[in-house]
């Protein structure tokens, strides 16, 4: 898509920390880990959150490329449990709504492969779709 750029998207720690301070979200209970998908999140990371006991109640994919949401879906597996929702920022972002292409596609390509299944939950704008693992 022409309209990403290189670092248009970029979000500094500190201005992350201030958008979720202003709404509000426990400060304490976020770990913020900087970096690229496919660099920061590593096996010793998943291990770590592992042994802490992480389960997920809500994801929020938010990576806008194909490329940026492959490494998600395996790091995040282990955290997931029935009633896990899945929100997906960009679920038809970049390929005119192409289910087999861009971030749905692998997306899909994870739940086929996977021991749960899904149900649509809410159409979130033009762009973004929320799923209910079972």
């Amino acid at each position: 898509n022409s309209h990403w750029q290189a670092n248009s998207l970029a979000t500094s720690i500190e201005t992350f920390n201030a958008i979720t301070n202003r709404h509000g979200l426990y400060l304490d209970r976020i770990h913020t880990v900087k970096g690229f998908y496919d660099h920061s999140l590593t096996p010793e990371l998943q291990k770590q959150m592992i042994d802490n006991g992480v389960k997920a109640a809500l994801v929020n994919i938010d990576c806008d490329l194909e490329e940026s949401a492959m490494p998600i879906f395996p790091f995040i597996e282990p955290f997931l449990q029935p009633g896990t929702v899945i929100y997906l920022d960009d679920y038809f972002v970049g390929y005119k709504g192409a289910p087999d292409r861009g971030v749905s596609r692998v997306f899909h390509d994870f739940i086929d492969n996977s021991k749960f299944k899904v149900v649509q939950h809410l159409q979130v704008g033009w762009g973004a779709r929320s799923f209910i693992l079972y």
